[in-house]
């Protein structure tokens, strides 16, 4: 497939939200300090922190919906069957759980052997992949309603508790429950992204590949996406402003702190994403897919470098975040009992920017010795 501006599109979404991902890491990293359990808390939180943590929830979804789109038009290529893009999925998913548990757990604790394993993103991504490689076996009515099911209605499923250490409690931790799992009496495995409403997010973006061939009109797609969009918006916000349905954690008007409603309309659930949580991320990336599609300019250009090599770039974030920083606790401490104020938050966004600043001639590289370089491997990193 030669590049054109509807590829591109994928490519510079990717590279928007691993931006706006690097902000969460780089609060993560540095303000680990300041005593706030929960960066979405509203009972202490100021509106900055939760602005700052508030726009990385678009980032998983978003992710994972491209990573359907991918797995779609990398099985339109000439000579791709079913089967050999069912394997690629398998090979490719169980890699990135690969880099997960090895790779990226150690860039999160620098430890060896580490004492906490954290099942993220790259994690759910992976097995998500691997759940897709069976689906996209399926007939398409079947598929996609499944995929509804599974984003639509997977937060009314009950609360099961099952006893420690039983298969049941790993099983249904690893597909709903988020949960701590003592995998030896030296090593506890924290399933931070329950895997239900992911597999239906993936199987919606395979399915919305088809938007993005060749063979489809380029009005048509513009028009698909924008319209499509707006309504995931406008559901949003009518079955958020109602507490009618698709979140269980209900919308409250504070008379006396519109900033507060505000922040209570957009708190939605994202372990496991809600009903809610996924039409907030997903209508403003389909819009977004339509604005870069012929509006990339300048700064889109520069996503562009990021989102071409999106695991690279995950990857070497968090080595460089950790590193810098442990050199910084060296000439600066944040005291005990320090609460979050403006000036933190611009130091995150700072980091934020000499973080992808630093990292950027790395992705320029990478991304050519891939494109040099015959090598299978690459592909998957």
């Amino acid at each position: 497939m030669q590049p054109n501006n509807r590829f591109l599109s994928i490519d510079i979404l990717r590279g928007l939200v691993i931006a706006i991902m690097t902000v969460d890491h780089a609060r993560e990293f540095f303000f680990k300090a300041i005593p706030i359990a929960d960066p979405m808390d509203l009972s202490v939180v100021p509106w900055e922190v939760f602005l700052s943590r508030w726009i990385a929830h678009f980032c998983a979804p978003t992710f994972v919906f491209l990573a359907g789109v991918s797995a779609y038009l990398y099985g339109r290529k000439t000579g791709i069957t079913k089967q050999a893009l069912s394997f690629h999925l398998l090979k490719r998913g169980l890699i990135l759980i690969l880099l997960e548990v090895t790779v990226i757990n150690f860039a999160w604790s620098f430890t060896f052997p580490p004492e906490k394993l954290y099942l993220q993103v790259i994690w759910v991504i992976g097995l998500s992949m691997i759940c897709l490689a069976g689906l996209i076996w399926l007939p398409v009515l079947a598929m996609v309603g499944i995929a509804l099911a599974l984003v639509m209605a997977q937060h009314l499923l009950p609360e099961l508790i099952f006893p420690d250490g039983s298969f049941a409690n790993t099983l249904w931790s690893i597909l709903y429950h988020r949960n701590w799992m003592p995998l030896t009496d030296y090593l506890q495995v924290r399933t931070s992204y329950p895997l239900l409403p992911w597999i239906g997010i993936i199987a919606l973006g395979y399915w919305a590949g088809k938007l993005f061939t060749p063979d489809f009109s380029p009005q048509k797609r513009q028009s698909l996406l924008t319209w499509t969009g707006l309504g995931l918006i406008g559901l949003f916000v009518c079955l958020r402003a109602t507490n009618v349905y698709g979140e269980l954690n209900p919308f409250v008007i504070s008379p006396q702190s519109p900033v507060q409603t505000v922040m209570s309309f957009l708190n939605l659930t994202k372990y496991p994403p809600s009903f809610l949580f996924s039409l907030m991320a997903l209508g403003p990336a389909l819009l977004l897919l339509r604005y870069f599609e012929t509006s990339a300019g300048m700064v889109g250009n520069i996503l562009l470098k990021f989102g071409r090599v999106p695991m690279f770039y995950y990857i070497i974030h968090l080595y460089v975040l950790h590193a810098a920083c442990h050199i910084t606790r060296f000439f600066l401490t944040i005291p005990d009992g320090v609460k979050y104020s403006v000036p933190h938050i611009g130091m995150v966004w700072l980091i934020t920017g000499l973080t992808l600043l630093a990292t950027y001639p790395l992705v320029i590289w990478f991304t050519e010795i891939k494109a040099k370089s015959g090598k299978k491997w690459l592909s998957y990193i």
